[in-house]
């Protein structure tokens, strides 16, 4: 009896199993779909995706036409690889294709579909957008951390020095670089370190970000033929859960910390995104409440979204250099020209070197971070080009195929960054001939910074290093394969020997000319304050730690620094400098290679510019607007014109944003009953003017105990 029931069932299972298929092949007769190729029974035409599958599809859309149809087991999928294909999907009929498929990554390591990049269509994802575009990645916001992405730049040009002659593996260096600024601009401090402390060591967090790129990427059965997902015959889904349990215990041990610096004073004001993140979950007024849960989805988008994909481009585009030593001549002909041999590359110089430009678009052309954009979902039945595509189908876009269309580019696979110097051609989304982030309302939040600092870190090793292939490797010897998942790096890490090809003090300057300038000049500001107690009185109370944002509404703090400048310029008599040809100057002649000395010193000290010039007295930048950006020549200490100092903007951020905080958070006192009088304030000379005696002090805390934990 219990045999026949079992054959029963299975008589039953099997007839409509039967069914389902035949009623989807007379459905599916019906349906005008685009060309392709016929499916397999349950498999479809998942046979046809290789281990590369932006190449494979590559490979039948020049078979099949710009828009193609696709079985991927149970589910229809539809590629468009044209432009005109591309703008229907993602700007004239962008509502309707901007859901995104039920995968096993979204639901097992973005917290079941909460983060940015998975989360379905609808009110929660309309708000996690509008807080990416209008806190998160604000113009604002991203020029208040300039001075962050300056700083890890230029740790790794310096690091970068200390290996010359040597063979290094490109991308660690570059992630390194990527994952600091993030980091920092994240979270607000360099959470992954070699520390005994530490939650995750820097190399275990990469391989962490390693696995989590691959795993959004890879074609899981499962999600294709939902009836066998539960076997996990690739073992994907295994993964998934072993490196979303790793970032879940990272990402409670910062928002633990986040929270309990948060919940220590009252009125707490948001030093990073994390904070940022937290306060909108604390805002009554969100239409839909951002979980905790939802909080670390959204974190672990910025810090795998801002690291990956900075990385990966500039790789590639130091392995197309390579193989094309010309283009690698002109880009440093462009440098040395606009930049010059005397200082760094800065974001705000980009715009004047084109060429460079240039080779970041043509190397997103060739090498898209993701070949086929993230794939979206069609949410009502439509149709597109004269075909029917249903709902529920999955939708790609070939922006790899695109990159090679012929009719859009001359010798497609060549890699010629001079065709974007012939046309204008952004990668905001606009035009559609290059789309590296996408375009419309699915398009990466996040493509300003990312390309801040593609270009910026791609300029300065440039501008920094001659490059050359290791083991006497030509060109042609350079393996140029890439692997595949939500992001396409190369298979094989770039090795290369480098060397400086700027003057030597420019890679010790980096870390040293900031130190050294900044230190100086906070150390005279606050002998000058030990002499002058009436002062620290004037000193506006605050109820937190001061931020770089807040220097702007503390004008006798900025007055201070400017008094403390004035009186104790770093470099007393700037640079020298040496005449070029032969002049007069006031009417008098000076001679080609006469050495120029402009004395910052005298000029501070000048009575008919200056009331009481020894005095130390900030009041007088409070009555008269006097900048020290090289436009008020009363005022000096940086320089000016062509030769100014050009890290004055980082210089004077950590000049004020310490001084206030030292101020702001400690009573200041001189040790072993010694006076303001006693106060030594000779100095010593060199390229700086510190004091000749370094400054002793007694500090005590004057602000409640909990701002001072970490």
């Amino acid at each position: 009896m219990e045999g026949i029931t079992w054959t029963a069932y299975a008589a039953v299972f099997l007839g409509t199993l039967f069914l389902l298929f035949l009623s989807k092949f007379l459905r599916r007769r019906k349906l005008k779909l685009p060309p392709g190729p016929k499916p397999w029974p349950i498999i479809g035409n998942l046979n046809l995706v290789g281990e590369l599958p932006h190449r494979s599809i590559h490979k039948l859309s020049l078979k099949y036409g710009p828009i193609m149809h696709l079985q991927f087991g149970s589910f229809p999928v539809v590629v468009g690889s044209s432009v005109e294909m591309a703008k229907v999907f993602l700007k004239s009929m962008d509502i309707n294709f901007v859901g995104r498929p039920k995968t096993a990554a979204g639901k097992y390591t973005t917290y079941n579909y909460s983060d940015i990049t998975w989360s379905p269509y609808g009110s929660y994802w309309r708000q996690a957008r509008r807080m990416c575009l209008t806190e998160l990645f604000s113009a604002k916001r991203l020029d208040s951390y300039e001075y962050i992405r300056a700083e890890e730049l230029h740790s790794l040009l310096h690091n970068l020095n200390k290996l010359s002659g040597k063979q290094i593996l490109l991308k660690d260096y570059l992630t390194t670089l990527s994952l600091n600024v993030i980091s920092r601009m994240v979270l607000g401090k360099r959470y992954l370190d070699e520390s005994e402390n530490s939650i995750v060591n820097p190399e275990e967090f990469k391989k962490m970000l390693d696995e989590l790129f691959l795993l959004n990427g890879v074609l899981n059965i499962g999600d294709s033929i939902p009836w066998i997902d539960f076997m996990d015959l690739q073992g994907y889904v295994k993964r998934m859960k072993v490196v979303s349990k790793k970032f879940d215990k990272f990402l409670e041990h910062v928002l633990d910390e986040h929270n309990a610096r948060r919940n220590a004073v009252e009125n707490y004001v948001a030093k990073d995104m994390v904070d940022v993140l937290l306060q909108l979950a604390d805002d009554p007024t969100l239409e839909i409440k951002l979980e905790r849960h939802g909080v670390k989805a959204f974190t672990q988008d910025l810090l795998a979204g801002g690291t990956e994909s900075s990385a990966v481009t500039v790789e590639w585009a130091i392995s197309e250099l390579l193989k094309k030593p010309e283009i690698f001549k002109k880009a440093t002909e462009e440098l040395d020209g606009v930049i010059g041999q005397n200082k760094w590359v800065q974001e705000k110089d980009i715009p004047n070197l084109p060429y460079i430009e240039a080779i970041v678009k043509e190397t997103m052309r060739l090498h898209p971070v993701a070949p086929m954009l993230v794939p979206r979902e069609c949410r009502e039945d439509c149709k597109v080009a004269g075909y029917d595509v249903q709902k529920g189908t999955r939708v790609l876009v070939s922006v790899w195929t695109i990159g090679r269309d012929p009719t859009l580019w001359d010798e497609p696979e060549a890699f010629k960054p001079e065709r974007f110097l012939e046309k204008y051609i952004d990668v905001k989304g606009h035009d559609f001939e290059l789309l590296p982030f996408g375009a419309g309302r699915r398009m990466c939040p996040g493509y300003s910074l990312g390309l801040k600092v593609i270009q910026a870190s791609l300029a300065n090793l440039l501008h920094g290093f001659k490059w050359s292939l290791p083991d006497n490797m030509t060109p042609e010897d350079l393996n140029m394969e890439e692997i595949f998942g939500l992001s396409t790096p190369r298979k094989f890490p770039l090795a290369a020997v480098i060397e400086p090809r700027l003057p030597p003090n420019l890679y010790s300057d980096l870390l040293a000319g900031g130190t050294d300038s900044s230190a100086v000049t906070v150390e005279w500001a606050i002998s000058e304050l030990l002499k002058k107690p009436e002062i620290f009185k004037k000193l506006k109370n605050w109820i937190e730690w001061v931020q770089e944002k807040d220097v702007p509404n503390l004008p006798y703090i900025e007055a201070i620094v400017k008094e403390t400048m004035r009186l104790h310029p770093v470099a007393p008599m700037l640079v020298p400098r040496e005449c070029g040809e032969d002049c007069k100057v006031a009417g008098y002649d000076v001679q080609k290679g006469t050495r120029v000395l402009v004395s910052v010193w005298t000029i501070g000290r000048d009575p008919t510019l200056w009331d009481k010039p020894e005095a130390f007295k900030p009041e007088r930048f409070l009555e008269k607007s006097i900048d020290v950006k090289g436009h008020d020549f009363e005022l000096l200490p940086f320089g000016a014109g062509r030769r100014m100092c050009p890290g004055y903007s980082l210089g004077l951020k950590v000049i004020q944003a310490s001084l206030a905080n030292l101020l702001h958070g400690f009573k200041w006192s001189l040790p072993d009953n010694m006076t303001p009088e006693d106060l030594n304030m000779e100095e010593i000379f060199g390229l700086s003017t510190p004091t000749k005696f370094p400054l002793a002090a007694v500090v005590e805390p004057r602000l409640p105990s909990e701002l001072y934990s970490l």
